[in-house]
C-alpha cells in the first residue's frame, strides 16, 4: 500500500536494468501501464542519446554499496521528456531498487529565478550604460572575453601585496611605452592600481594582464571573490561619496573618472574588470556633467 500510494515512482530492477516491479506513480508518470512496464527494460525511459554512450547504470558503484543520486531526464511513452530525481541503490538480495521523482516544478521554477536575475542585471547595465554614456558596459564573461585585443604581457597571479608590488612595476613600464601621453599614461596606471588592489583586499587573489585592441590598450584585472552586488551599483556610479567597500570595493570613481571606458563582468566567483585607453588623444564619450562617485 505504502509503494502504491507513493508520491514518488519507484521501481525494482534487475541487475541488467530489467523492470522487476513498478509503482502505480510509475505508470501516471510515464503513461505506460504496469504490464507494458514490466516488459520493459529501465533502459527503455532515457533518451537516445544517453542510449548511445551506454552508462546509464553505474553497476559498479551500486555493487558497492552507494546511494547514487543524479538528475536526469526521461523519455515518456508519448516521446515527452521529464526531468527527474533519481535515487538508486542495490538490495540486499541484489536486485536495484530505484526510486524516481518529478522535478519539473523545481526546474521551472529555477529558469524563472535565473531569468529574473538576468532581467535585474540587464536593467541595472542598460540605465548605467545609458547615463555614463556608454562609459560603463555590462558584460558576461565570454562577452568579456571576446573583447580582449593582443596580449602584451603574460597573465599575473596576485595572492599577496609583493605580488602586487611587481604587477604594478611591470604595468607601469608596458603602459608608459605603449601610450605617448603622459597624463593618459598616469591615469591609466591608477585605475590598474585601484583595481589590483581590491583584486587582492575583496577577491583575496587575482589575475591581471594587458592587452592592445587597434590604438586602445586594455588593462584586465579578475578574481574569485564574492563579486558585485548589483543592489549597490547605482549608488557606487552614481552618487559622490558612496563606496562599495561592504561589497567588493572596486572603486568605480576612480576607474570612470580615468579611464576611456570601464568594462565590467560580475558573478560570485569570477569577477573581471576591463579598463580601457586610447593610445592617440581622443574625446572621451562620457558625460561630464554627470556626478561621478569619489
Amino acid at each position: 500500500m505504502l509503494l502504491e500510494q507513493a508520491s514518488d515512482a519507484i521501481f525494482t530492477l534487475g541487475i541488467n536494468g530489467k523492470i522487476l516491479s513498478a509503482n502505480q506513480r510509475s505508470c501516471e508518470l510515464f503513461g505506460y501501464s504496469k504490464n507494458e512496464l514490466l516488459q520493459m527494460n529501465i533502459k527503455n525511459l532515457f533518451p537516445e542519446q544517453e542510449k548511445a554512450d551506454g552508462n546509464m547504470l553505474p553497476i559498479d558503484a551500486l555493487k558497492a554499496g552507494k546511494t547514487i543520486l543524479s538528475e536526469r531526464v526521461l523519455s515518456c511513452k508519448n516521446g515527452c521528456l521529464v526531468p527527474v530525481e533519481a535515487s538508486g541503490v542495490m538490495l540486499d538480495d541484489g536486485r536495484i531498487q530505484e526510486i524516481v521523482r518529478d522535478i519539473t516544478e523545481r526546474k521551472q521554477a529555477e529558469a524563472l529565478t535565473r531569468d529574473k536575475e538576468r532581467n535585474i542585471r540587464k536593467a541595472y547595465a542598460d540605465a548605467l550604460s545609458a547615463v555614463t554614456g556608454g562609459h560603463l558596459v555590462f558584460l558576461t564573461s565570454e562577452e568579456m572575453k571576446a573583447m580582449l585585443g593582443e596580449p602584451l604581457m603574460k597573465e599575473m597571479t596576485l595572492t599577496s601585496y609583493h605580488d602586487l608590488t611587481t604587477a604594478r612595476s611591470k604595468l607601469k613600464k608596458i603602459i608608459e611605452e605603449q601610450i605617448p601621453d603622459r597624463q593618459r599614461s598616469v591615469d591609466l596606471v591608477l585605475a590598474a592600481n585601484e583595481a589590483t588592489t581590491n583584486a587582492i583586499k575583496h577577491g583575496e587573489k587575482g589575475q591581471v594582464q594587458l592587452f592592445k585592441k587597434g590604438d586602445t590598450i586594455q588593462v584586465l584585472i579578475s578574481d574569485q571573490g564574492p563579486g558585485v552586488d548589483f543592489s549597490i551599483l547605482p549608488e557606487a556610479t552614481l552618487k559622490r561619496g558612496f563606496s562599495t567597500k561592504h561589497s567588493l570595493g572596486l572603486g568605480f570613481g576612480i576607474m570612470l573618472d580615468t579611464c576611456e571606458r570601464v568594462l565590467l563582468s560580475t558573478q560570485p566567483g569570477n569577477t573581471m574588470v576591463l579598463l580601457e585607453m586610447p593610445r592617440n588623444k581622443r574625446a572621451k564619450s562620457v558625460n561630464k556633467s554627470f556626478p561621478q562617485a569619489v
